[in-house]
């Protein structure tokens, strides 16, 4: 219930489902967590809002509305109140606060027009979507791209013209959406190259996509 209290007030409000996820992610890796304990969670987690009066199930906005209303100015002070308690409590350098983002996009280029004969349809060749994964820092250094594929295993070939240094990880033949794993993995890239540690933190700045709210990556960040 504090945890969720806490992702809550830093904007990271989790759905049921997640919420779901944690408690069996937790379970299942626990050396000393029977599995009685767990049935007991996922049992309180059915009834949870009568058993913990102080949390409720809300619906959010539609995303485009949400996106709309959301950058208003007591959202834009809680989250810098919340960054400056961040920044204060290791005293970061520039160097060491990130910012991490991912964006879907097509390989497939423009076509130029062609002439045809009167009547005949033009087939365009439909790309599968990548999603390429950025990270930089404040000071404007950058750790590789990351570029996840619709595969089921990596070629060298599919990463022929990618930034130099950059790394490819692969979801699923049919999907390069990012998911838990491939987002933890995303994370290890980031330590290695920024050479964090507990005696060197970094402040990694990102969205609330369900894939960086998982209980390993939640676990590696600590």
């Amino acid at each position: 219930m504090d945890y969720i209290i806490e992702c809550s007030n830093l904007n990271y409000r989790m759905t049921y489902k997640e919420i779901r996820r944690l408690a069996c992610d937790y379970g299942s890796c626990s050396v000393n967590f029977p599995v009685a304990g767990l049935i007991t969670i996922l049992q309180e987690l059915i009834g949870y809002r009568a058993l913990y009066k102080n949390l409720t199930l809300g619906k959010p906005e539609n995303t485009s509305l949400f996106r709309a209303t959301v950058f208003n100015k007591t959202n834009v002070m809680e989250f810098f109140d919340n960054y400056e308690r961040a920044l204060k409590s290791w005293k970061f350098t520039a160097d060491r606060v990130y910012n991490i983002d991912e964006t879907g996009e097509s390989p497939v280029v423009h076509t130029p027009n062609i002439v045809a004969q009167t009547g005949t349809k033009q087939v365009g060749v439909r790309g599968t979507m990548i999603t390429v994964c950025m990270i930089i820092n404040s000071v404007s250094n950058t750790v590789p791209t990351v570029v996840i594929l619709p595969r089921a295993r990596l070629h060298d070939s599919l990463m022929l013209g990618v930034p130099p240094g950059s790394m490819g990880l692969v979801n699923s033949p049919h999907s390069s959406w990012i998911t838990g794993p491939v987002f933890l993995k995303i994370l290890e890239c980031v330590k290695k190259h920024t050479r964090s540690s507990k005696e060197d933190h970094i402040i990694l700045l990102m969205d609330n996509h369900e894939s960086h709210c998982t209980l390993v990556s939640i676990l590696y960040a600590r």
